[in-house]
C-alpha cells in the first residue's frame, strides 16, 4: 500500500512539474507565414525585464503587436518578449493594407536615414525605442521626441490592435 501511495505522489509531482514548465515557457500563439519587414519596440530605459511593446510587420500585410516583459535588450531575438503566465502579456494581430505597410516602411526608413539615432544618451525615466530593419538595429533613449519618431508612434497608436500606453512619452 505504501508503495502505491509513493507512486501516486511521484506521478502527481511529475504532472505538476510538466504543467509548470509548460506555463512558464509557452510562446505566442500567433504565427505568420510571410517575410518580416521590420520590428519596432518601446520599453522603459530601465531595460530588460521591463514592460515592452513590440510591433512586427510582414510583407503580406500582417501586423503583430505584443505587450509583455522583455527577455533581454536584443530585438533580433525571436523570443524578445516573454509570454510566461507569471507576467502580464497581451498580443494582437491584424492585416494592414499594402499602402499602410508601405507608409510604415517609409517612416522607418526615414528614421534610419535621419541620423537621430546617433544622439543616443542615457536618460533616466525615458523610453527606449529599438528598430530592426534590413538587418540593422537602432536603439535610442527618447525624452524629447523627434518628429520622425512621433509620426511613427502616432501611426502605431492608430493601427494597434491593443492599447499603446507610453506614459510620459507621446
Amino acid at each position: 500500500m505504501k508503495k502505491i501511495v509513493c507512486i501516486v505522489i511521484i506521478a502527481i509531482i511529475m504532472c505538476c512539474v510538466v504543467v509548470c514548465i509548460n506555463l512558464l515557457t509557452s510562446e505566442s500563439d500567433i504565427t505568420v507565414d510571410s517575410e518580416e519587414i521590420c520590428r519596432v519596440s518601446f520599453y522603459p530605459s530601465s531595460g530588460a525585464g521591463s514592460e515592452t511593446y513590440l510591433y512586427t510587420f510582414y510583407e503580406n500585410g500582417t501586423f503583430v503587436q505584443q505587450f509583455g516583459t522583455t527577455r533581454g535588450n536584443d530585438i533580433t531575438n525571436y523570443r524578445f518578449i516573454t509570454n510566461r503566465k507569471t507576467y502580464p502579456y497581451n498580443e494582437g494581430k491584424r492585416v494592414l493594407t499594402l499602402d499602410e505597410i508601405k507608409e510604415i516602411s517609409n517612416m522607418v526608413e526615414n528614421i534610419f536615414k535621419s541620423g537621430i539615432f546617433s544622439q543616443n544618451e542615457l536618460i533616466a525615466d525615458s523610453w527606449k525605442i529599438q528598430i530592426y530593419y534590413q538587418g540593422e538595429t537602432l536603439i535610442r533613449e527618447v525624452f524629447d521626441v523627434p518628429p520622425e519618431i512621433q509620426q511613427l508612434v502616432d501611426k502605431l497608436k492608430s493601427i494597434s490592435p491593443i492599447d499603446l500606453d507610453l506614459r510620459g512619452f507621446a
